[in-house]
C-alpha cells in the first residue's frame, strides 16, 4: 500500500473514534494564518459512538476485507492507537497558504511513542520508496506522491499540496487552480518552521480560536479565508475602493455537537470594527409571529424570514465606497438608492408548498418522415413570497422598473401572480395564495420555531421526502430494475430518518450569530449513533449493479405525448 494511501487512512482513524482531552490553551501546530481549520473533540465523539460500533458496519467490514492481505492496515483499522499516536490528545485538520496561490494542507497531533510511529511509517513503506531525514530533533519522512510528515518525541505533521487542479476536482478553474505547487523541499521546510513557531506565530493563540476550540462541542469550523483570498483575487477597480473593509478581520467560528435526536450547529461571525459599528447602529428588528402570519398554515416543504434596516443597506454602501456607483446604475432606469429605502420596510417572507416535475413532449420528424417526440421533465416549484412596504408608491414605481426590464427578456417574464397592498408587496405561484399572504392570519406551526430572530429557515423533511417519492414514481417503468428498487429503498430508508432542519440568525451588539438543528425522527437516541446507522444502511442498500453503458441500450417505441407526469 503506498505511504500516502495508508497515512490518510491512518489519519482518518485516528481522527475517528480515538479519546482526546480538551486543553484550555490549544497546543496546536497550526499556523496563525491558516485559512480553515477542522478540531475534532475525539473525547466527546469516542463517549457517543465507539470503535468498535464502527467497526461492526457493512462498510467498515469491506474495507477490512480488502486491508487483509496488508498486515499493517489490518493492524491499524484494528488498533489504530499501535501507531504510536497519543490518543489522549486531539488532532487538527487545516489549509494554508505560504505563498500567493500556493495551498498546502496540514494534519497535525500529538505523539505517544515516537519510535513507534517512525516503526509504523517504516512499515508502511514496504516498497522503500519514501526519503527519511533528519534536522536537528527533528525527523523528515517525505515521497515523491508530494507527502512530508514530520514529528519529533511529542508532535507529529502531514503536509501536502492543495489544489483543485491537482486532484481532478471538476470546476477546477476557480481561486484555488493554476496556482503554484509546492515542491517536497517547500513542504519540508514549511514542516520545520512550523516546528519552530511559538506563541503569537500559532493559531491557538487567536483568542477567538481558543474559545471556540475549549466549548465543550464535537467539531469546531474555523475559516478565515476570505481576507487572504480577497488580498491574493482582487484587484482593479475593487483595490480603489473601501470593499477591504468588509473582509478585515474577518473569521467564521462554528462549533457542530450530536446531541439527542438532533445535530445541532452554532456559529459566530467576527468582522472588522467599521461593520460592527455599522451593524450595531442598524440592528433590525426580531420577525414576530404576526408577520409570519402571513405564510400558509398548511405542510410546506420550506419557509423562511428575513428582517434588515434599509437605512443600513445605504449606510454599507457609504462605507465601501459604491454609493455613487449603484445610484449611477440605478439612475439608468429612474431610480435610487433613497427610493428604494422609501419604499421598503425591511421584512422578507417567503414559503414553498410543493415542488412537482411537469413532463412535455416536442414532435419532429425523424429520417424516415415519422413522427417522433423529444421529452423532458421541467420543475414546477410552488410558492408565494413577500416583502413589507413602507411608501407604497414608491414601491409602485419599483415594481413598474422591473416589469420594464423583464419586458425586453421574452425568458425572464415569469409566470407568477403579484399584487401591492397597502403595507406588503406578494408574489406568488397562483392568486389565491397571494391574496391569503395579503390578509394573514393563519397559524403555521413552523412559525414558532423561527421567531423572535433577524433571521429564520425551516425545512420540512417530511414533505421533502414525499414529494421525491411521488417523482420516484413517475418512474414506475423502471422498478424491475435493481437501480430502481435501491434507489426507492434509499429514499424510503431516508424518509423514516430525517425530520426537519431549522436555523436562525441574529445581530447582536454588532456580533452575528446564528443557530441551526437537524432534527430526526428519534428523539431519545444520539444522533451520531443514529447516523453511523444510516450510513451503513445506505451502504448496504445502494446500487450494485455495474455501470451503464451505450452497448447495453435498447432501443423501445416512444410512447404517446402527454402534457404532465399525471
Amino acid at each position: 500500500m503506498k505511504l500516502r494511501s495508508l497515512v490518510l487512512l491512518a489519519a482518518a482513524s485516528l481522527l475517528l473514534f480515538t479519546a482526546c482531552k480538551n486543553s484550555k490553551s490549544p497546543d496546536l501546530l497550526v499556523p496563525k494564518e491558516a485559512l480553515m481549520a477542522i478540531h475534532i473533540n475525539l473525547e466527546s465523539l469516542s463517549s457517543k459512538l465507539s470503535w468498535d460500533e464502527v467497526s461492526k458496519t457493512n462498510w467498515f467490514q469491506d474495507i477490512a476485507k480488502e486491508a487483509s492481505t496488508d498486515s499493517v492496515a489490518k493492524q491499524l483499522l484494528a488498533q489504530p492507537a499501535q501507531s504510536g499516536v497519543n490518543t489522549s490528545k486531539s488532532q487538527t485538520f487545516f489549509i494554508a497558504s505560504s505563498k500567493p496561490r500556493s495551498f498546502y494542507t496540514g494534519f497535525e497531533g500529538s505523539l505517544k511513542d515516537a519510535a513507534a510511529f517512525e516503526k509504523f511509517l517504516h512499515q508502511v513503506d514496504k516498497e522503500q520508496k519514501a526519503s527519511f531525514t533528519k534536522e536537528g530533533d527533528l525527523n523528515l519522512a517525505s515521497s515523491n506522491e508530494d507527502v512530508v510528515i514530520a514529528w519529533n518525541n511529542s508532535k507529529f505533521l502531514m503536509l501536502g499540496n492543495f489544489g483543485a487542479d491537482k486532484y481532478g476536482i471538476p470546476g477546477n478553474d476557480g481561486i484555488y487552480s493554476g496556482g503554484n505547487p509546492l515542491t517536497v523541499d517547500s513542504l519540508k521546510q514549511i514542516a520545520v518552521n512550523l516546528f519552530k513557531r511559538k506563541g503569537d506565530a500559532l493559531l491557538g493563540s487567536d483568542k477567538r480560536f481558543a474559545e471556540l476550540v475549549t466549548d465543550g462541542g464535537d467539531l469546531h469550523w474555523w475559516g478565515n479565508y476570505v481576507s487572504t483570498i480577497f488580498n491574493e483575487y482582487s484587484g482593479g477597480m475593487l483595490s480603489m475602493m473601501k470593499v477591504n473593509l468588509l473582509v478585515e478581520n474577518t473569521a467564521t467560528a462554528a462549533t457542530i455537537s450530536f446531541d439527542n435526536g438532533k445535530i445541532t450547529a452554532r456559529s459566530r461571525q467576527y468582522v472588522g470594527k467599521e461593520v460592527t459599528n455599522l451593524f450595531k447602529e442598524y440592528e433590525p428588528k426580531p420577525i414576530s409571529e404576526a408577520t409570519l402570519s402571513r405564510l400558509p398554515a398548511s405542510e410546506v416543504l420550506a419557509a423562511g424570514a428575513f428582517s434588515y434596516k434599509p437605512e443600513g443597506l445605504k449606510a454599507l454602501l457609504q462605507l465601501i465606497g459604491m454609493d455613487g456607483m449603484v445610484n449611477g446604475f440605478l439612475g439608468r432606469a429612474g431610480y435610487s438608492v433613497d427610493e428604494f429605502i422609501k419604499a421598503n420596510k425591511g421584512e422578507i417572507l417567503f414559503a414553498i408548498s410543493d415542488f412537482d416535475l411537469k413532463r412535455d413532449s416536442t414532435a419532429y420528424e425523424d429520417f424516415d418522415g415519422k413522427k417522433s417526440y423529444i421529452y423532458r421533465n421541467e420543475p414546477k416549484i410552488n410558492f408565494v413570497a413577500g416583502t413589507s412596504v413602507n411608501d407604497k408608491e414608491a414601491f409602485n414605481k419599483l415594481i413598474g422598473i422591473l416589469l420594464k426590464e423583464t419586458d425586453k427578456i421574452d425568458q425572464a417574464k415569469p409566470n407568477v401572480s403579484y399584487k401591492l397592498g397597502d403595507s406588503w408587496f406578494a408574489t406568488g405561484t397562483s392568486t389565491g395564495e397571494v391574496d391569503a399572504f395579503l390578509a394573514g392570519g393563519s397559524k403555521p406551526a413552523y412559525a414558532s420555531k423561527i421567531a423572535g430572530h433577524h433571521a429564520g429557515f425551516y425545512l420540512n423533511f417530511n414533505r421533502l421526502f414525499s414529494i421525491m417519492q411521488t417523482i420516484k414514481e413517475y418512474e414506475k417503468a423502471d422498478a424491475a430494475s435493481e437501480r430502481w428498487q435501491s434507489e426507492k429503498a434509499m429514499l424510503d430508508a431516508s424518509a423514516s430518518f430525517w425530520d426537519e432542519v431549522v436555523a436562525n440568525g441574529d445581530v447582536k451588539n454588532g456580533v452575528l450569530t446564528s443557530y441551526a438543528e437537524v432534527v430526526l425522527k428519534d428523539k431519545n437516541t444520539n444522533s451520531l449513533v443514529q447516523l453511523n446507522k444510516y450510513l451503513d444502511k445506505m451502504y448496504t442498500l445502494r446500487p450494485k449493479e455495474k455501470a451503464w453503458d451505450m452497448s447495453d441500450a435498447e432501443l423501445t417505441p416512444m410512447p404517446a405525448p402527454v402534457d404532465s407526469a399525471r
